[in-house]
């Protein structure tokens, strides 16, 4: 190193047993946010009502007919640099299997059928330990 010298001893060096905690931040409609995971951020406008709080929400979150986009944002709260968490997510009735998001924390769908979705989302921290319970959303597209 520049100023010193480093000494690794590989048999010192542990796996990280920590899972890390998956959170749902945000979820848009039409490139417009409709719930946020901690709306105490939330910059507000005179007369709007607050969004939706997707921390405590057990509730289904509900879509008009007629958008054209919905994306899931999400994150795993880790020390890790970002780049060592790995994710993997899945809208119920829609995707057939696991995509494998690898670091990205985004998923974007194209207009849904009507029906009931769940949204599930896990993370990888970077001893490959994946925290299998994740984080969870459901969402009910209303009919025309």
């Amino acid at each position: 190193m520049r100023n010193g010298l480093l000494m690794v001893m590989p048999d010192k060096v542990r796996d990280s047993p920590e899972l890390p905690p998956v959170v749902i931040e945000r979820l848009s409609v039409d490139d417009q946010v409709v719930a946020l995971y901690d709306r105490a951020f939330q910059a507000r406008e005179d007369g709007k009502d607050p969004l939706p709080e997707l921390r405590s929400s057990a509730a289904a979150m509900r879509l008009a007919p007629g958008y054209t986009k919905v994306e899931f944002d999400f994150s795993a709260l880790s020390f890790s640099p970002p780049e060592n968490v790995h994710f993997r997510y899945r809208l119920e009735n829609f995707d057939r299997k696991w995509i494998d998001a690898d670091n990205e924390h985004h998923a974007s769908y194209p207009q849904l059928p009507a029906g009931n979705y769940k949204f599930h989302v896990i993370a990888c921290n970077n001893s490959g330990l994946w925290n299998e319970t994740g984080a969870a959303l459901s969402v009910v597209v209303e009919p025309f």
